[in-house]
């Protein structure tokens, strides 16, 4: 995949498997590297990428994944990693936690992904 000038986006970039997808990408020749967290986060990584910077996002209601996409440019890359997870016995398990676990595993995911469609179309529309 030819990611020059390409703008991509990592969501739950501030550790873990997130942090290393978004230095990994850094390292591309990108021409934005947006790296999606939620409060506080380290600096995003920088390298190859002409420019990176974190963008507050949220994937734990349908209000704040609307307000961290809406001042997003349109992306080319998504990488979907944001997660949370609730563990041990289910009938252990609180019922908010595992609804926030859905939202932020799967409905998140696929609310971000159908805000950023529009972009795709119009970029993919463009290069052909």
């Amino acid at each position: 995949m030819d990611l020059q000038g390409q703008t991509a986006l990592v969501t739950g970039s501030s550790r873990g498997i997130g942090r290393a997808i978004a230095e990994e990408l850094a390292r591309r020749p990108l021409g934005l590297l947006l790296c999606g967290v939620r409060g506080d986060a380290p600096d995003p990584p920088t390298a190859a990428a002409r420019e990176t910077r974190n963008v507050e996002l949220d994937l734990s209601t349908a209000e704040s994944i609307e307000h961290g996409a809406a001042g997003l440019p349109p992306v080319d890359l998504l990488v979907n990693n944001a997660g949370l997870m609730t563990g041990g016995l289910l009938e252990e398990q609180e019922t908010g936690d595992i609804y926030a676990m859905f939202q932020v595993n799967l409905v998140g995911v696929v609310h971000l992904t159908k805000l950023l469609l529009p972009g795709w179309s119009s970029a993919a529309a463009a290069r052909s």
